[in-house]
Parts: C-alpha cells; structure tokens; sequence
C-alpha cells in the first residue's frame, strides 16, 4: 500500500469519526429537548431503562432523574478514549448518551456498590443521593461531574476508588466518614472549588494526587493515623494556609504540597526521614519551616522558590541536599550546612539574592554547578580544603563578593565559576589547581590583585585573546611561586603583563655589585653601604616573599650607608629594592 493511500484512508477514517460525533452531540441535544417537552406533564414518564447488575435495575425519567433499585453490587463500567487522535469519548455505561441530561441520581438502599465509571462525565448531574448500604465507590464513580454541587458519603462506605470525585469542580466541601479506611489516587483532584474537607482517623495512606489542585482549600487536618503521603497529594492547593500533619508520618513523597502559594508554615514530625524532590516547590509565602533530627535527605527542589523563607536549620543528620533544593530562596539570608554533607549540588543556593554568608563544612568535596550563582549579596566563603572541585558558574554574578581562597585541595576551576563577580578584588589560587576553565573570571573589573601558589601554571582553557579573565585588566599584579617566573610568561598566563616572582617580590630583577647588604643573614639590623648610595635619590623598600611591602626607609643625599632596623620582622627571606637594585636578605 502506497503512503497515498494510507493518507487518503486516514482522513476518510478521520471525518467519519467526526461525522459520528457530531450525530452523538445532535443525539443528545434531541433528548434534552425531549425531556423539556415531557417534564412539563403531571407525572414523569420513563425515557429508558435497563439493568446495572445482577439484581438491579435503573430506569430514567423526563424530570431527569435517574434511579438505580434492587439489591447488591453494581455493574463495573468502561470509558475509553477512541479515534485517531484520542478525541472522542466513549463508555459502555446503558446511560452513557443521556449523561448530559441526568440531573439527580436516587440510588435505592439496597446497592452494595457503585461502579467503576457509572456516572462519570455525567455533566448535568447536581445531586446523588448515597444510600447507608453502599461500601464502595467506584473508580472514577463521579469523575467530571462538573456541577454535582453536594454529596453525602454514607457512614457506610470504606472504600473510594481512583479519580471517584475527579473534576467535580463543583463541590465546595465533602465529609468523608469515620469508616473510611482507603481513599484512592486523584479521589478529589480538579475539585476546584472545594473549600473544606474531612479526613477520619482510619485513614493510613493519602494517596498521590487525591487533593492535586483543590484550588480553593484553605486548611486540613491529617489525623495520627495517616503514615504515609502520596506524590503531589496537595500540589497546587493555591489557598491552602494551614496544614497539621500526622504525628506519625514516616513518608511524605515528591510534590506533595507543592505550589501550595498561600501555606505559611509547616513541621514536619518526629520519623520522617526523608524530604523528597520538589515537596514545597514554590510555596512562595512558607516563613517557617521546622525540619526534625530524623530528616536525613533533603531532596531535589525541595524548596526551590519558597521566597518567604528568611533562615533554615538544617539538622545535623542530613547527609544529602539535593540539587536545586533551596534555588530562587530569593529572601533567605542564613543557611547553616551541616557536617556530614560531602557534595554542594547543581543549583542548591541558586539565586538567594539576599544569602550574605556562607560556611562550607569540611567534609564538602565538590562544589556544582550554579551552586550560588546570583547571590548577589553574598560578601564572603569559605571553600574548606576538603573542596576538589568548582563548578560551572558556580558563583556566578555573586556582585558583592570581594575576596576569595581557593584551597590547595582544589584541582579544576570550571566555566564561568566567578564571572561577573564585579566587585571580587583579591583571588588566591591554591598549588593543587591544575585547570581553570573558560570565562572562570571574566568580567571581573574590580580584580586588584592574584595570588598563585601553583608551580606548573594552571592550564587556562585555550583560545585566543584568555577568555578565562576576559574585561580583567593586564596589568594588574600576579604574585607568582619563586622561579616560576619564566613558565608563566611562556604560557597562556601572558597575557598579564605584571607578575611578582615570589623570590623577588619584583617582575624584572636587577642586581647592582656596587651596593652591598650586611650583615646578611642578619639577626636584627643590616646596613646598606655603596659608594653609588648617594646617587640613588629615593626609598629602600623591603618585601616579603609574596611581594607584600613591610618597610620602606628615605636615602638622603649624604648618605653612603643607611642601617636599617628589622628585629620586628619574622625570620625568613626579605628582598630589597634600591631604586632599580634588588638584593635578598635573610633575616635569622
């Protein structure tokens, strides 16, 4: 067959499927109108009828009501989604095409059970009424009754199936009573207006989604019988302000209230050990959050986007935060990490435009990606010598920070980890660092100075023009290992044109014969002397090995010696520069 062909047979298919569901909707529009004509007539007269199970019966009337008798379970039902798009509805309910007529459900006090999709999608209906024999509602029993208004759950009921109450957008409050002991996933999903809701003390498991976006809810109570919380259980509970959980959860799983925009605070209880992945997500008004000892794990997302919090204890226990768990915290501005997490993940701090300080612990070994970019406010770290890597944009636009050491444990440096750091002015490199990716220090315009105890130049990634420090001025002083001096300038690290050789404290040595240093070593004072002293209008100016000044003394003219005082220095090596003369000293 030619894929002409099949294109042909597709659209005939296609339009047949329309044609028949438009014959429905004409269907259903001639029995609405049937049913106006004979409501108006003294007695209600039967429409259609049929069985619903072994021993019942329904039957429905021209006042839109209809009614299920007998005795036992009822018939479970189908739906399906046909055509070559999934677009059509269909059910093998008997009362499938008048569901947009049905206005009243009487279920008679016999029936055991109410079947799986028996009155789903149907559209008009604005009340049922449950009888005290019912044990069972049905999966998806009333899902999409969008105008079912009220409904009483017997005390008889134990059990609501999957999606029972789904879509009933409708519905402004529900009771589920005491002898309820399971309630299925999406039980009131989609119930958009549904304001109160009481759950009974036999409850063990709120299922996942069974309240997902019951938009309109403003508080609940989970009794201390409840163990266990479903996947996104209260996600997108938009209204909901208060929430008192189970003393007795152990689980709490991904989702579960979050973009719950309007809950200002929330304790977790005493056996939870585990806060799973995106559970507050954008809970934008949380200020308070009290997080037990048990909590080991704090998951991905967690709470990402919960700008009111302004502080965080992290229990000692907790050995993971997952990647993004605090990002776009925009208010926080304290976090204590505690000991036993080894790995600062992808995005954890992410845009905490007001965290000022940070501690890292020394157990971290990694920093990731993105881990504090845009902490605009952050002004000082302390990366632990545990730390062996730094991210990609790690710290990213981190405005305010002016200073930062990276410890000699630290081997790579990744793209972009301090770009844009405008006003960063000192950086130190530890020995161990062996690559520094690209643009890892661009833009940063406010560098005064860096300080490198690297003996083999770090790698910079390679590309013309030294991306790595991209807007950073050439000229600024490069402090670098002693004898290192020639390995820098051969590298990509040329393009500085002001290193420090540590042996000197100077980027060009010269030595002068004429001018001697002595005693030297010496234990206190020294004397410089040389017949060209006296030429040498201007300062002697003493360096210690890193190049940092710790004394300067004027020559006068008349002078062909000048003794100098340095019993206040520490031991070590000095050097001496005489205008362009430079001399080591060793102070003993």
């Amino acid at each position: 067959m030619y894929p002409c062909e099949l294109i042909k047979i597709y659209r005939v298919k296609k339009y047949k499927y329309k044609i028949d569901r438009i014959m429905k909707k004409v269907a259903n529009f001639l029995a609405a109108l049937a049913f106006v004509g004979l409501s108006g007539s003294a007695n209600a007269q039967i429409i259609d009828s049929g069985t619903c199970g072994a021993d019942l019966a329904w039957k429905l009337t021209s006042d839109s009501t209809l009614t299920i008798s007998g005795s036992g379970a009822m018939t479970d039902y189908n739906h399906w989604h046909i055509g070559l798009a999934w677009d059509i509805d269909t059910s093998d309910t008997p009362w499938w095409s008048y569901r947009n007529v049905i206005e009243i459900v009487i279920i008679g006090d016999s029936v055991t059970t109410i079947g799986n999709y028996a009155f789903s999608k149907c559209s008009g209906l604005t009340s049922v009424t449950i009888p005290n024999s019912v044990t069972t509602i049905g999966n998806n029993a009333f899902g999409v009754c969008e105008n079912l208004n009220s409904v009483t759950i017997p005390n008889s009921v134990t059990t609501i199936g999957n999606y029972a109450f789904s879509g009933c957008s409708g519905l402004t409050s529900v009771t589920i009573p005491d002898g309820v002991t399971s309630i299925g996933t999406d039980a009131f999903s989609f119930c958009e207006n549904l304001t109160s809701v009481t759950i009974p003390d036999g409850i063990t498991s709120i299922e996942e989604y069974t309240f997902l976006y019951c938009s309109s809810l403003t508080s609940v109570t989970i009794p201390n019988s409840v163990t266990h919380i479903g996947r996104a259980a209260f996600g997108a509970c938009k209204n909901l302000t208060s929430v008192t959980l189970s003393n007795n959860l152990t689980s709490i799983e991904a989702f579960t209230f979050n973009w719950c925009t309007s809950l200002t605070s929330i304790t977790i209880p005493d056996g939870v050990t585990s806060i799973k992945e995106s559970t507050f997500l954008r809970c934008s008004s949380l200020t308070s959050i009290t997080i037990p000892d048990s909590v080991t794990t704090i998951g991905n997302y967690a709470f990402s986007g919960c700008n009111g919090l302004t502080s965080v204890t992290i229990p000692d226990g907790v050995t993971i935060i997952g990647h993004s768990a605090f990002s776009f915290c925009e208010n926080l501005m304290s976090v204590t990490i505690p000991d036993g997490v080894t790995s600062i993940e992808n995005s954890t701090f992410d845009g905490c435009t007001r965290l000022t300080s940070i501690t890292i612990p020394n157990g971290i070994t990694s920093i990731g990606s993105f881990a504090f970019r845009d902490c605009s406010s952050l002004t000082s770290v302390t990366i632990p010598n545990s730390v062996t890597s730094i991210g990609y944009a790690a710290f990213y636009d981190c405005s305010s920070l002016t200073s930062v050491t990276i410890p000699n444990s630290v081997t790579t440096i990744g793209r972009e980890a301090f770009s844009t750091c405008n006003n960063l002015a000192f950086v130190t490199i530890g020995n161990s660092v062996a690559y520094i990716g690209m643009e890892a220090f661009a833009d940063c315009k406010g560098l005064r100075s860096i300080t490198i105890h690297a003996i083999i130049p770090p790698a910079l990634y390679a590309i013309v023009d030294n991306p790595v420090f991209k807007n950073v001025p050439d000229t600024i002083p490069v402090y670098i290992p002693c004898g290192t001096l020639s390995a820098y300038q051969k590298s990509l690290w040329k393009y500085f044109s002001n290193f420090i050789d540590s042996c000197t404290g100077l980027n060009e040595v010269v030595y002068n014969e004429n001018i001697t240093v002595y005693p030297n070593p010496t234990t206190g004072k020294f004397s410089v002397f040389g017949c060209q002293l006296s030429e040498m209008i201007g300062e002697v100016v003493i360096y210690d090995v890193v190049g940092q000044c710790v004394g300067t003394y004027r020559i006068r003219p008349e002078n062909t010696e000048i003794e100098i005082d340095i019993s206040h220095l520490a031991s070590g090596v000095y050097i001496l520069k005489i205008n362009e003369v430079v001399k080591k000293l060793i102070k003993l």
